[in-house]
């Protein structure tokens, strides 16, 4: 059976929109994929968004999001361009630009999605003195470090921590921020309790 590029402009269409939507549904309501912008890869594991400001590398750009999209408005285009008196060539150079631009769109809006998410500006200045628990036991006096599970502005926040106690910190123990060391690392110390005050 022959395939009309009216049936493919109109499988990309469907097809990239559904993920399209349901990628962007679960980040905005799961947070989903968003940690690592570059975790679903194509071609290449997408770099460091954070830390590349050479431009566009066009490697780095393709994305199973990112040519989703393209694919979506590659169909979309193509079905518009259809139903124009355009000649097939034209129409399929069309939808392949827009596809293209809408790929890399995709690309800096996810791009500038995880720089507000990674942004720690307003989360650092509220850290000091947030409660949380020990994950990963941490050495004393700062001969090591481990994981500590922070309760920060209604959510979980996992930190590398140091401490300079004079003993380790078991996995479990409640602890304080003390200081910001990093985006990623914080000093901390026990926390006291009610049995600890008593003692």
């Amino acid at each position: 059976m022959k395939i009309e590029m009216e049936q493919i402009y109109f499988f990309c269409a469907v097809f990239g929109s559904l993920f399209v939507i349901a990628q962007f549904a679960l980040t905005l309501f799961a947070g989903f994929g968003m940690e690592d912008p570059g975790a679903d890869p194509v071609f290449s594991d997408g770099g460091d968004l954070e830390t590349d400001h050479s431009g566009i590398d066009f490697f780095r750009v393709l994305s199973i999001r990112t040519v989703a999209a393209g694919i979506a408005f590659f169909g979309l285009a193509g079905m518009a361009g259809t139903k124009s008196a355009m000649g097939r060539g034209l129409v399929f150079a069309i939808a392949a630009v827009c596809g293209l631009t809408a790929l890399v769109i995709v690309y800096f809006l996810y791009r500038l999605i995880s720089h507000f998410r990674s942004d720690g500006s307003v989360s650092e200045s509220t850290l000091p003195g947030s409660e949380g628990n020990v994950y990963v036991r941490i050495p004393p006096k700062r001969s090591g470090s481990g994981k500590v599970i922070v309760n920060q502005q209604g959510r979980s926040m996992e930190y590398e921590a140091f401490s300079d106690t004079e003993r380790e910190l078991v996995a479990g123990e409640p602890i304080v921020v003390k200081e910001v060391l990093s985006s990623t690392q914080v000093l901390i110390e026990p926390r006291a309790t009610e049995h600890s005050a008593a003692d």
